[in-house]
């Protein structure tokens, strides 16, 4: 599926091959881009589950209403050709009117990463981390 294809080209790009899809993931002979992997990080509806969760916790929707009301949008943004935070308040508010403009700090997918903090989490500090301590377990 999809997925596999992504992955086939992630681990493409991990391991230097600049052809083909791994050109997407933001390599290039080797080198890291983070800035067209940012880019690509925010396409497809990347922060889709952080707006659900944000609307269960700002408004205490049951996840169910949040999913559906996250589906309509997402549908808006497919059907207007954008990405979630490329829409206006007044489109998001159309689906949902309690909706302000504090909903933008949950639609960038660096804002995504951040929140993911838990224990293995791929936030920064936690890749800090788990580096710090594979380079004292491994290379000490």
């Amino acid at each position: 599926g999809q997925f596999q294809g992504e992955r086939g080209a992630l681990t493409q790009a991990a391991a230097g091959d600049a052809q083909g899809p791994a050109q997407f993931a933001g390599s290039q002979r080797g080198t890291m881009q983070p800035e067209a992997m940012a880019t690509w990080a925010q396409q497809g509806f990347s922060t889709a589950t952080d707006l659900a969760d944000y609307l269960v916790q700002t408004f205490g929707l049951p996840f169910r209403e949040a999913h559906h009301i996250t589906g309509r949008i997402v549908q808006m943004a497919e059907h207007n050709g954008c990405d979630l935070p490329d829409l206006t308040l007044e489109t998001l508010q159309g689906v949902y009117p309690a909706l302000t403009s504090d909903v933008f700090t949950v639609l960038s997918a660096k804002a995504s990463l951040n929140r993911r903090t838990s224990f293995g989490g791929a936030a920064p500090v936690r890749a800090q981390e788990a580096l710090v301590e594979a380079e004292a377990r491994w290379l000490a």
